[in-house]
């Protein structure tokens, strides 16, 4: 929670003299392929419900708190003993691809060196300015702003990355199905 100097910290154990401080945890790589069993769901980072580059996961956890309420109300209606599992079906139905893409990308990325990570850039440089970015749905929305020939024309100028980038993304396509 900061600095044992911090005002902020001195001001909080003053007010709570319990208080010593705040443990925090890594934010999740992937998320869980299931996140819910009987009556019992995870949401948010608790699933690993964030975005696989930004590592970003409101806009998700926040989908999927509505999707789980709505099958928990659903069950209620319908008198079941369990939360019934829609949740997780509309979860991954939502962002399933956006994520398995992502997770691939990341893998990709991860694995290459400085040298290759300068060499994909200096050949993304023709895209300046004709990328649109959704924060929400970044591989998708970049994949839709670019036109094909365009990435045709790319994956020549970097072999290795998109050869890392098909072989992660089949693994997490088959991972996550």
């Amino acid at each position: 929670m900061g600095r044992r100097t911090d005002p902020v910290i001195e001001w909080v154990q003053r007010a709570m003299p319990c208080f010593e401080e705040k443990i925090v945890a890594a934010i999740p790589s992937a998320p869980l392929r299931r996140f819910q069993r009987g009556n019992i769901a995870l949401v948010g980072d608790a699933s690993g419900q964030v975005k696989p580059l930004s590592r970003g996961g409101v806009y998700l956890g926040v989908k999927g708190a509505k999707f789980l309420a709505n099958s928990i109300v659903k069950s209620y209606e319908m008198d079941l003993p369990y939360i019934e599992s829609s949740y997780e079906r509309r979860w991954w139905s939502t962002f399933g691809f956006e994520i398995k893409a992502g997770l691939a990308l990341r893998r990709a990325l991860d694995d290459m060196s400085p040298k290759e990570l300068d060499s994909l850039f200096n050949s993304l440089k023709n895209f300046e300015g004709k990328i649109s970015f959704d924060i929400d749905y970044q591989v998708i929305s970049t994949l839709k702003s670019v036109k094909i020939w365009d990435i045709l024309r790319t994956s020549f100028m970097a072999p290795k990355f998109i050869l890392k980038y098909l072989g992660a993304l089949i693994a997490h396509l088959l991972l996550y199905s």
